[in-house]
């Protein structure tokens, strides 16, 4: 599906340029209003710690996540338009994305804010799970701090890497076939079942730079340090495979999902 995704990108040029654009203003949004290094309130003393510059600190980082939160949903409902219509007619144009927006904004609205109630959720569950870790571990005789870090860490993305295969094709569901948000992650599920393993390789491509700049950075993250040298050039990776991954994800459902809706329609017995 990578080869497909390549060459559909390299008949539909615009499709690249459109991401690098909008990828161009998240990274100015992260690097003007994100802050660099918050080990300055590492301090836990109250009579020297600087509310006021955390406050500003916490008010800028929350205006940037609801101004990339926005622009990702109004990006995304006209670049999955985009991108749809280029795996079922083979081409597609700047034209189609704001057809696109006008079509989809309000479905893709409401399942990422059903996919941040997941997320949530499935952040408390993974809390107590690694609370729970943390404790066995130091009642057992461990006193390093970074080693029941590291550890939970990895669990924590074992566990995101192989939960996602069930909501990876949400999206590429709901523009390809033009379904209610329900219905396509139902669907979705279906398809993304049918390519459990597939679908786990493209989120260890996603996560390896990712962890490794985690666990390479470990400490200085720890201490409030962000941006990193590494930092930057894995934003950068990260988002050349994600250019090819995200039209390899609606090629994988494209060709999948009338055969498993199929079957699906078989064992249940309707025609």
């Amino acid at each position: 599906m990578f080869k497909k995704s390549i060459n559909l990108l390299k008949k539909n040029p615009v499709i690249i340029l459109l991401y690098a654009a909008y990828m161009v203003i998240m990274f100015l949004i992260i690097f003007i209003l994100f802050p660099k290094d918050l080990s300055q309130f590492n301090n836990p003393d109250p009579a020297t710690f600087n509310f006021v510059a955390y406050g500003i600190i916490m008010m800028k980082m929350l205006l940037a996540s609801f101004i990339m939160f926005l622009l990702g949903l109004l990006f995304l409902a006209g670049y999955g338009n985009m991108i749809s219509e280029a795996v079922i007619q083979g081409e597609t144009s700047i034209a189609s994305f704001l057809p696109g927006l006008q079509k989809f904004f309000v479905r893709i609205l409401l399942a990422m804010l059903l996919l941040a109630a997941f997320a949530i959720g499935f952040s408390i569950v993974l809390s107590l799970i690694i609370i729970l870790f943390t404790v066995f571990l130091a009642i057992n005789g461990s006193t390093s701090i970074y080693i029941a870090s590291i550890i939970s860490t990895s669990i924590s993305l074992i566990l995101v890497v192989f939960s996602s295969p069930f909501i990876m094709l949400w999206y590429p569901s709901i523009f390809i076939d033009n379904l209610g948000v329900i219905q396509g992650l139902k669907s979705g599920a279906k398809v993304g079942v049918k390519n459990y393993w597939k679908l786990i390789l493209v989120m260890v491509i996603l996560g390896i730079p990712i962890a490794a700049n985690t666990f390479l950075n470990f400490n200085s993250m720890a201490d409030g340090v962000i941006f990193t040298p590494s930092y930057i050039i894995i934003l950068i990776i990260v988002s050349i495979i994600s250019i090819v991954i995200l039209p390899a994800t609606f090629i994988l459902y494209k060709e999948n999902s009338n055969i498993v809706n199929m079957k699906y329609n078989q064992e249940q017995g309707i025609n």
